[in-house]
């Protein structure tokens, strides 16, 4: 093992509670509780604790591997992080990390972006690292399908932002061309019977 990096042994685990419901933490090397993880989780709904248990293991492992802790970390940290999953970012993130695991879809990077803002924001509110927890505090002008869903949707101001998340992807109409399209080639109508037709 000389020369070789090893990662503590966070993992997740299940706990079936009394009610019958099974709830999800995140315990340490010696089999301690990680007590703001496990306060956040707690706070989460049931399944998603689930979900959040895993993205926030993963999290925290990479902040052991990049020397950090909770109460250091700056939104940078956070989008070097991101990147690491497989987000989008415009400059060199670090060493990496989750070698050999493929990257995020887009589904998935949103998910941990939610996670690792309601994470930052709890810990926010206990004192823990406000200064992120105010950058993680923006907002973003409504949309008309965020009106449509708000009740009052009409005196709607703005919406909470989540910088981490990635950018939403633009659906193209399916009869609209790509884009560039144009600009290569001339589209030429087509004549009956399915054949391009010269005049």
């Amino acid at each position: 093992m000389d020369g070789q990096l090893v990662v503590g042994d966070l993992r997740v685990q299940e706990i079936a509670r009394g009610n019958g419901r099974v709830s999800y933490t995140i315990v340490d090397t010696d089999c301690t509780l990680v007590a703001e993880a496990d306060g956040f989780l707690r706070s989460c709904r049931a399944g998603t604790d689930r979900t959040y248990a895993y993205v926030l293991v993963d999290h925290l492992r990479w902040l052991r591997f990049a020397g950090l802790d909770t109460a250091e970390v700056s939104l940078e940290d956070l989008r070097h992080h991101m990147a690491a999953l497989g987000a989008d970012y415009p400059g060199p993130f670090g060493l990496p990390w989750r070698e050999g695991k493929r990257p995020y879809g887009h589904s998935a990077l949103k998910t941990a972006a939610a996670c690792l803002k309601g994470f930052y924001l709890r810990l926010g509110t206990h004192g823990v690292n406000p200064v992120l927890a105010e950058a993680l505090r923006v907002t973003r002008l409504p949309t008309r399908a965020d009106r449509r869903r708000a009740m009052l949707g009409h005196v709607l101001h703005s919406m909470p932002a989540n910088p981490l998340a990635p950018a939403d992807r633009i659906r193209r109409h399916p009869k609209m061309l790509p884009e560039g399209a144009r600009d290569g080639r001339v589209l030429l109508p087509r004549a009956r019977g399915g054949r391009q037709g010269h005049r």
